[in-house]
């Protein structure tokens, strides 16, 4: 228990700030952008509420050479990859070969999933090739409410993912498995029983509330004094064609601050563009980006913790994690060679 409480007050040192690193600390890939499996209402890009027609700003696939290229770039950094941007990445057809470039290079590599097309042998492989951390978005506690949420009524099936992703792992320390809860009117009554029901099972549980298109969580209690948004320190996203947003809630990419495949990731990472980007947040200049002047997500940047039977609980003004201490080790793990601004 000791080695345990001095590992969490190492993490709560660590609590963001507005410090540039050299290298991103985690990176959002398209490497095959803008496939899903299912039409979530909630979703920018898969909802049937998307009528847009131009497909042509969020769909592609990266040819696997450029990614590599973006992974040599990085090669035994502190750098999380997450291969995917919105799409379904158990629908990425090389999804394998991206697994083990990234391993290949000693970078950590993590995975969301709705888990519905999660076979054995896929769970095995994450296993057997060192998959650092995989979140299956559930949402939901019965069949009525995920068809509300999510459009399908297959809960059984996602439930058996995430156990045969389990009993895949067995005792070893990684991946680090867990569900995620995205709280709406539709499920709200739900998520209590969510939470006691998984916390039995996962190594931790994520709660979100839902924000809007406009990135606005409703009633959501904020500082007074608006602060510098945490992913413009912590996240690159990076489109199927090189081109660099800001936000991973850019789905159109609205602003674009470069291109890796012409420019280099740390040549963009610390661009002119996007840290003029930067001065504008650490100024308080918002009038000046509107994509970013109604966003409500930068009050996300500060948490405080807890802990509660076994249970160290991470929250901040829209998220938050329960993480179990028993299970504490997989954590470790994800930290290592990740950035402070890792919540959890």
């Amino acid at each position: 228990m000791e080695n345990i409480s001095k590992f969490v007050e190492l993490v709560n040192k660590n609590i963001w700030e507005t410090k540039l690193s050299k290298i991103p600390p985690q990176i959002y890939i398209g490497v095959q952008d803008g496939y899903c499996n299912l039409k979530c209402p909630m979703c920018f890009i898969h909802s049937e509420s998307n009528t847009t027609s131009d497909t042509s700003k969020y769909k592609g696939i990266m040819p696997f050479e450029n990614y590599c290229k973006i992974l040599d770039e990085l090669k035994g950094s502190n750098t999380t990859i997450n291969p995917y941007r919105f799409t379904e990445p158990l629908l990425i057809k090389n999804l394998r070969d991206c697994i083990i470039a990234a391993k290949d290079r000693n970078l950590s590599i993590a995975l969301d999933t709705n888990g519905l097309l999660l076979t054995k042998e896929m769970a095995d492989f994450f296993v057997k090739e060192g998959l650092d951390s995989i979140m299956f978005s559930i949402d939901a506690m019965t069949s009525d409410t995920l068809a509300k949420v999510r459009g399908v009524r297959q809960i059984e099936k996602i439930k058996a993912s995430v156990f045969m992703m389990l009993e895949a792992r067995g005792n070893l320390s990684s991946p680090r498995i867990g569900v995620s809860f995205v709280e709406s009117e539709s499920n709200h009554h739900e998520k209590q029983e969510f939470i006691d029901y998984w916390i039995n099972h996962v190594d931790v549980i994520r709660v979100n509330k839902m924000f809007d298109g406009n990135k606005v969580i409703k009633d959501l209690s904020i500082p007074k004094k608006r602060f510098p948004c945490y992913a413009l320190y912590s996240k690159m996203v990076i489109n199927f064609n090189g081109d660099v947003t800001i936000c991973t809630t850019d789905a159109f990419n609205v602003l674009n601050v470069g291109n890796v495949f012409t420019d280099g990731v740390l040549n963009v990472w610390n661009s002119p563009a996007l840290n003029k980007i930067r001065q504008y947040h650490e100024s308080g200049q918002f009038e000046k980006l509107p994509f970013c002047k109604e966003c409500n997500l930068w009050a996300d940047s500060s948490y405080q913790d807890s802990t509660e039977n076994g249970i160290l609980i991470r929250k901040s003004q829209s998220v938050t994690y329960y993480n179990r201490l028993d299970r504490i080790e997989t954590w470790k793990l994800q930290q290592k060679g990740r950035s402070s601004n890792t919540k959890a």
